[in-house]
């Protein structure tokens, strides 16, 4: 239920045109997967994650191609490697996670 509701959020800021910066909806994506995949994880024993891994496949794989596209925007994904308006980008990314906070 996770992924489709991720996807359905994507698909309604963008039917909404809600003006984000740029890589910032690839982030929330990125790390509200991380977030669910940390949840299951916390409880659930090794053998009911191994079982039960074909449900979390989805997540993991939005995962790796949001955090994927923000590598090739950062310039992180490149032969050339990144220039300067790329580490900007990625200072501008990096600002927008804010601080660690602790659980709750």
């Amino acid at each position: 239920r996770a992924l489709e509701l991720l996807h359905n959020c994507v698909q309604e800021l963008k039917l909404l045109e809600v003006s984000v910066p740029v890589g910032a909806l690839d982030c929330w994506v990125f790390l509200s997967c991380l977030e669910v995949l940390q949840r299951i994880e916390g409880c659930c024993d090794a053998a009911e994650l191994e079982n039960n891994s074909c449900h979390t496949v989805g997540l993991w794989s939005y995962a790796t191609e949001k955090l994927k596209s923000l590598g090739y925007l950062c310039g992180l994904i490149s032969n050339k490697g990144p220039d300067s308006e790329d580490l900007k980008r990625t200072v501008d990314v990096l600002a927008g996670l804010g601080a660690e906070r602790p659980e709750t």
